[in-house]
Formats: C-alpha cells, structure tokens, sequence
C-alpha cells in the first residue's frame, strides 16, 4: 500500500505542481503584464527576448566549446550593452536565454540520433 501511495504521489506531483503554476501566472502574471495603466509591458518584454535570443545564438555560434558560465558572463555584458538593462534583470534574460537554446539543443540531438542509428531488426 505504501508503495502504491508513494508511486500515486511521484507521478502525480509534478503534473500537479506544473497545473498549480499555470494556474498562479494566468491569475496573477497575466493580468500585470496586460495592466493598462502601462501599455507596452508586453511587447517591450518580447523585445527583449528576441534581441536577448539573437544575442545567445551569436554567442554560442561564437563560442561553441565554452562553458556556461563564460557564455553567461559574456551574455550578460552584452545584453547590459545593448539593451541598457540593470543587471538582474539581463542576468535573469541571458539565464533564460541560454536555457531555451540548451533545450533546443539537446532536441534537435535526440532527433538526429533517432534518425542516425536504425531501428532493430526483428528476427
């Protein structure tokens, strides 16, 4: 029974935290972001993000063979030079940044691996 209820609450915790999280944004985030006593808070946070995007894929195009920190210490001076962003908030961009171009990485690998080795053959 034990066994059962921890495996209930393993499979069902993530699925649960992630609903609860979604659910918080949509209530809270959401409505700040469309807040109309600041127009524009939305489209500048996209701004941001596709020339903090830009930035990471020249950088990791540059510097394929370094490491995170040295990719994120230079992000992070670069989007502070060209966005004039307190350094927090580019930090928290750049971390973000590299993150999304990491998954899409490892995706991009997965699917040319499933590609690259053939499937068994059955005998």
């Amino acid at each position: 029974m034990n066994h059962l209820l921890e495996l209930i609450l393993t499979n069902a915790a993530v699925p649960a935290a992630i609903f609860i999280l979604g659910w918080l944004i949509g209530k809270y985030f959401k409505p700040w972001v469309h807040d109309e006593k600041h127009p524009g808070r939305l489209e500048t946070a996209e701004e941001i993000a596709l020339i903090a995007k830009r930035l990471t894929t020249e950088l990791v195009n540059d510097f394929p063979n370094a490491s995170w920190d040295d990719w994120l210490q230079k992000l992070t001076v670069k989007i502070i030079d060209e966005l004039d962003l307190k350094e927090p908030l580019a930090r928290r961009e750049a971390i973000d940044q590299l993150a999304s171009n990491e998954l899409a990485r490892a995706v991009r690998d997965v699917k040319l691996r499933k590609e690259l080795i053939p499937p068994p053959v059955k005998t």
